[in-house]
Formats: structure tokens, C-alpha cells, sequence
């Protein structure tokens, strides 16, 4: 049985917000992750801003950041 959809009220917001919570650990980890990786490379925080903003694919950022870094970062830190 599908449940209908959280209306859009504050307590939609609450609900749809509990129910994400699981997901908050893996985006939470893949965030240090990337934080850490774009500060090796000595990424700026608006460039790291900029990047997350702009490139939807985590494991993509992973690998543009490991590319534009200019070869200080490690080989193979972007297959974390």
C-alpha cells in the first residue's frame, strides 16, 4: 500500500525529516571525506563551496578533486 505524501506544513517538514535521518550518516562521513581530500589539495572553502554546489555526483567530486589538485594529492585518494 503506497502512503500518500507529506503535505507541505510544518509538521510535513518534521516527518519527511525524520524519515532522511538514516541517509544523514552516509552524507555526514562522505562530507568529512570530501572536506578533507579538497583541503589536501588546498582547494579554497569557496572553491570546495562552488564544487559541491556544482557537481552532483559524489564520486565525481572525488575525482575532479583529485585531478585539479595540481599532484598533491595522494594517487588513489579518491577511490576512498
Amino acid at each position: 500500500m503506497i502512503e500518500s505524501p507529506s503535505p507541505f506544513t510544518m509538521a510535513g517538514v518534521r516527518r519527511g525529516f525524520a524519515a532522511a535521518q538514516p541517509l544523514a550518516v552516509g552524507v555526514l562521513i562522505y562530507g568529512i571525506a570530501f572536506g578533507l581530500l579538497a583541503r589536501e589539495a588546498q582547494f579554497t572553502l569557496a572553491e570546495a563551496l562552488l564544487m559541491s554546489g556544482l557537481v552532483y555526483s559524489g564520486s565525481a567530486q572525488l575525482v575532479a578533486v583529485s585531478a585539479l589538485g595540481g599532484g598533491s594529492v595522494p594517487a588513489g585518494a579518491a577511490a576512498v
